[in-house]
């Protein structure tokens, strides 16, 4: 019992000293505590080579304060904070930091190959016992007001975190992120930010919260404007790996040709730094691409990507809503569709522009994509594309075989597997498979067009087939037939054999060979033309091509082109020499073209040197020159043609000028005319043409002309208005027509009227009407002063007039004034001349011209005689004005006058007083003294002389001279003046002067001299003054000789 008793006693002995000792050690402890802290903390820094500056200003049972904090690089300290409370755990494992309170700290850290780098406080961090690249401590944290700016590849982020909980789970806060500019993958974030509520469970951080941005902008001008989005993120443990989603609130995206008015979506991703996953689900409005918008787009997508081998994978399906095509797409479309208007292609390609400018106006569509990106290169595939458009039109391309539709970077390009239908919505329905090895190498395939119908033209391609070309490239091959409207009329079985070869860099060439173009029938403008096959030949090498350069070469060429076919029932034939279409000079060029339409005795004909045209917006345009050609039968001949034409549609205009003759060109009866305003339109088969005559040497205007002419019929009218065509010293009737020459000049005047040409069946028509109220001229039989009258052509071309025409005629003056004429004639075929009548009032009588037919067209005599009734002498005396003359007695007689190529003269023209004769009193002084006394005697009996006959016989030329002889019988009523002026010998001859008398005189003078002559008969001192007057004039000229058909004109 003792002994249990002493041994308790020791053990309580022991505890309590124990006890004492572990009080003592624990006081002796707590003295040194900061000492040993202090060395505790340097011992760890050193361990780890962590350079490192504290104040260590308490010290406590678990928690500790520590001010003035830098860590690391003392120039650049990795940490700096002004305070740190640290809370330390004791245990049986040792001591561990349990909760940190910190404030003023600011952190630095970088990222690296994909790690975070904190720099020298990496190595205060525990180790991982995986190779994962980052682990959380467990520790409590207190941030106020943290700063931490982490250099990344993409640049400098600031953050700033406020918050507190424990690392490994627990943790809440805010954490703030910005930065003034971040790079990643050629793009640029300008102030990027975000305000993320931080959390932490179970060892995994979380952030959520919106990410906003300035804007991005991306190399070749693209721009994300106002980017906004949410952010929902958690990540393992180690921070390698996060998963979460951005939710896209906004942004604008402009690039060139780009625009998007609104983002929105998410993308889903699970992303470590070996791997990048998820899914995107992006949605936009108001989007342009090019002249192309779209109300909404979507992208619903799986993406994967590697960053360490650098590759990248998205597959998924886009879809556009509302896609509208810019107008100016489908109207220029529609704008080259209607410049084939007239042609057989033009209603085919009307249904298929206005196809497009429906589609063009809404078209939804989607597609299902495979994108991939390596190291190598890139490849973007479209497994299959559909294409909706209102009013249903179908577009569907699927990809085929392991590469499919897809396109190949950098360098390889586009290589086409692929099949493709269109049909609906008024498009051709198209079926095509196309096959391509690699990029770059020759395609196969085919493909079918079904039969199109629009508008009665009907479009049919033989089987397409696509092969690899000899010699390298791509050879398709087809034969297109076709039946449509041309112009006004129609073409069946257009047939033409369609070879393309295709090559690298774009290069193309259509039609390297001559191939036959046929038509089985040709219907324009009346005209129908039957089966025919042209050779049509390339120029250069090719129909049309192009050059991997880029330059286009190639053209066409018809050689001898020969048509044939009928207008109506008129045969037709169209010649030329050669048709050329050149590529390098667009438009096409025709030589030596010949156009044969009608009775091949007297066809319509139309001869062109040269024409070339081009097609633009307006159709066909063009120039033509050496134009001549004849209307049928119609006598007029057009020649040195020259202008420009136009086709339009089913309508030809030309406008231009030319030359119109007489066709009878062995005797005109009309000079050349010009005509420099001349426009031509054809449409419907019916040719309207006008234009102004003009003489050429003076320009002054004739006629004008118009011009109707229907080619099937063959029928067609002209009509000539001559507007006041005024006749003077600028312009003379022989400058306008031969007819006129040697018959009469000076003419002074206007002459106004229409005439109309008319042809049908061969046969042609013509009738006028012209008319003249004063006009002035002078005439083979002298000056002609106010004519006037209107003169009917029942056939103008032969200048054949209705009966009965009449003209009134102020004054002829063939040395004798003759007014108020009045002339009833008609002009016969032949160019002969019938007149039924010609009075004048003539010195108290009357002239009259006879009946009578002149032939004026052949050099023979022409014949007029004039009757006198009636002439009173006094009267005519009276008009004369002789002085020293009187003269009573009523005078008949005929005037017959010729002519001929010698010229116009009188023959036996005859005046002879009527019963009972008349007197005749001459009153002049005689002077010449030799008279004698027998020649006084009678002079004396003249004085005062009754005459019972007398008679004037006239013959002699009309430009030469007239021969008149004047017989009268009479006595002297007054024989005692004789008596008493004589003395002895008056009153011995006085019985001699009462017996009659006969004179005989003969009288020789130019015709317009004939009265001048009988007034020297009368007044001798006429001659002298006459003589005296003649010598002091230098002598006359010659007249010129005139041709044998010309009349010597009487000047006026």
């Amino acid at each position: 019992m003792k002994d249990a008793s002493r041994r308790w006693s020791r053990t309580w002995i022991a505890a309590g000293a124990g006890s004492i000792l572990l009080a003592g050690g624990a006081a002796w402890l707590w003295t040194q505590r900061a000492p040993i802290a202090t060395s505790y903390i340097d011992d760890a820094l050193t361990a780890r080579n962590i350079p490192a500056h504290y104040r260590l200003t308490q010290v406590g049972f678990r928690t500790q304060r520590i001010e003035d904090i830098r860590i690391g690089d003392p120039h650049n300290p990795d940490l700096t904070a002004d305070w740190a409370e640290i809370e330390l755990a004791v245990g049986l494992s040792g001591v561990r930091v349990r909760a940190i309170d910190a404030g003023g700290v600011r952190l630095r850290g970088r990222i690296a190959n994909g790690r975070l780098s904190l720099g020298s406080l990496d190595r205060l961090l525990p180790k991982s016992e995986s190779a994962q690249p980052f682990a959380l401590p467990d520790i409590a944290l207190t941030a106020r007001a943290l700063q931490f700016d982490l250099s990344t590849p993409q640049g400098m982020v600031k953050a700033r975190l406020d918050g507190a909980g424990g690392l490994k789970d627990g943790f809440r806060g805010q954490l703030s992120l910005n930065s003034e500019r971040l790079k990643a993958g050629g793009c640029a974030i300008s102030t990027p930010r975000a305000m993320l509520a931080l959390s932490v469970e179970a060892g995994r951080p979380a952030v959520r919260g919106p990410v906003e941005a300035s804007d991005i902008a991306c190399p070749g001008g693209t721009l994300l404007s106002a980017p906004r989005m949410d952010i929902a993120a958690r990540s393992d443990a180690d921070l390698a790996r996060w998963r979460g989603g951005l939710t896209i609130k906004g942004g604008r995206l402009a690039a060139p040709d780009i625009a998007v008015g609104g983002l929105g979506g998410t993308i889903v991703f699970d992303a470590s730094a070996s791997k990048v996953a998820g899914k995107v689900n992006l949605l936009a409005e108001q989007m342009r691409y090019a002249d192309a918008t779209a109300r909404y787009g979507a992208v619903r997508a799986d993406y994967g990507a590697d960053p360490r081998a650098g590759a990248a994978d998205v597959a998924g399906d886009a879809s556009l809503s509302d896609v509208q095509l810019d107008p100016k797409l489908a109207n220029g479309f529609h704008q080259q569709a209607a410049a084939t208007d007239g042609t057989p292609f033009a209603p085919v390609l009307a249904a298929w522009s206005n196809a497009a400018r429906r589609a063009a106006g809404n078209i939804d569509g989607k597609a299902r994509f495979a994108i991939h990106q390596d190291e190598r290169g890139g490849v973007a595939r479209i497994e299959k594309l559909e294409a909706n458009a209102f009013g249903g039109g179908h577009l569907t391309v699927r990809g085929e075989g392991a590469e499919g539709l897809s396109w190949r970077w950098p360098r390889a390009g586009a290589v086409v597997n692929a099949t493709i239908d269109l049909e609906g919505g008024g498009f051709p329905r198209l079926s095509m498979s196309l096959r391509q090895a690699v990029p770059g190498a020759p395609l196969r395939g085919a493909a079918t067009l079904a039969p199109y119908q629009a508008a009665g033209a009907r479009l049919r391609l033989a089987p397409v087939l696509i092969a690899p070309a000899i010699g390298g490239g791509t050879a398709i091959t087809t034969r297109v037939a076709l039946d449509g409207p041309l112009a006004d009329g129609r073409v069946a079985g257009l047939d033409l054999p369609v070879s393309v070869w295709l090559g690298r860099g774009g290069a193309f060439a259509v039609n390297q060979r001559c191939a036959p173009l046929a038509f089985e029938r040709l219907a324009i403008a009346g005209t129908v033309i039957g089966r025919s096959s042209l050779p049509l030949c390339p120029i250069d090498g090719a129909l049309v091509g192009r050059r991997a350069s880029g330059s286009l070469y190639g053209g066409a060429r018809i050689a001898a082109p020969r048509l044939r076919g009928r207008v109506g029932d008129q045969p037709l034939t169209m010649e030329a020499r050669s048709l050329v279409v050149r590529v390098a000079r667009p438009g096409f060029s025709l030589d030596e073209l010949a156009v044969r339409l009608g009775d091949p005795a007297s066809p319509t004909r139309l001869d062109v040197a040269s024409l070339a045209g081009s097609v633009g917006s307006q159709g066909l345009a063009g120039r033509f020159d050496g134009a001549a050609g004849k209307i049928g039968a119609v006598p007029l001949l057009i020649s040195e043609g020259a202008g420009g034409w136009r086709l339009q549609g089913s309508a030809l205009s030309i406008d231009g000028a030319i030359r119109v003759a007489d066709a009878e060109q062995a005797d005109p009866r009309f000079h050349p005319l010009i005509a420099n305003d001349v426009r031509v339109a054809l449409k419907g088969g019916q040719i309207d043409a006008a234009a102004t005559l003009r003489e050429p040497r003076s320009s002054l205007p004739v006629a004008r002309v118009a011009i109707r002419h229907d080619l099937s019929s063959g029928r067609g009218d002209a009509r000539l208005d001559v507007d006041d065509l005024r006749f003077g010293k600028a312009l003379q009737p022989e400058a306008v027509t031969p007819l006129t020459l040697g018959m009469i000049a000076n003419v002074e005047g206007v002459l106004a009227g229409q005439g109309r040409i008319r042809w049908a069946d061969g046969v042609v028509t013509s009738d006028g009407e012209f008319h003249t109220d004063a006009l002035n001229l002078a005439a083979a039989f002298g000056p002609v002063t106010g004519l006037k009258g209107t003169i009917r052509f029942t056939d103008l071309l032969d200048l054949v007039t209705a009966p009965d025409q009449r003209v009134t005629i102020a004054e002829i003056n063939p040395g004798v004034a003759v007014t108020n004429g009045v002339i009833r004639y008609r002009i016969l075929p032949d160019r002969k001349l019938s007149v039924a009548e010609g009075t004048w009032p003539f010195a108290g009588g009357t002239l009259t011209l006879e009946p009578t037919v002149l032939d004026m067209g052949q050099p023979v005599a022409r014949r007029l005689t004039f009757r006198i009734d009636g002439l009173d002498a006094a009267t005519f005396v009276q008009q004369l004005e002789f002085k020293n003359l009187a003269v009573t007695g009523k005078f008949d007689g005929t005037l017959p006058i010729i002519f001929d190529a010698q010229g116009g003269r009188i023959e036996n023209g005859i005046l002879r007083v009527r019963p009972p004769g008349g007197t005749l009193s001459y009153v002049g002084d005689v002077t010449n003294a030799n008279l004698g006394r027998i020649a006084r005697i009678a002079f004396d009996a003249l004085k005062s002389m009754r005459y019972q006959q007398l008679t004037v016989d006239l013959n002699g030329s009309l430009d030469g001279e007239i021969v008149s002889r004047v017989r009268f019988d009479g006595t002297n009523d007054k024989p005692q003046e004789t008596a008493k002026a004589g003395g002895i010998v008056g009153r011995i001859l006085a019985p001699i002067t009462r017996l009659p008398f006969r004179f005989n005189i003969t009288i020789t003078a130019p015709f317009r001299g004939l009265v001048n002559s009988a007034q020297t008969f009368i007044d001798p001192s006429i001659v002298l003054r006459n003589s005296a007057s003649a010598a002091l004039l230098p002598p006359a000229a010659a007249p010129p000789a005139l041709p044998p058909s010309q009349t010597p004109i009487q000047p006026r």
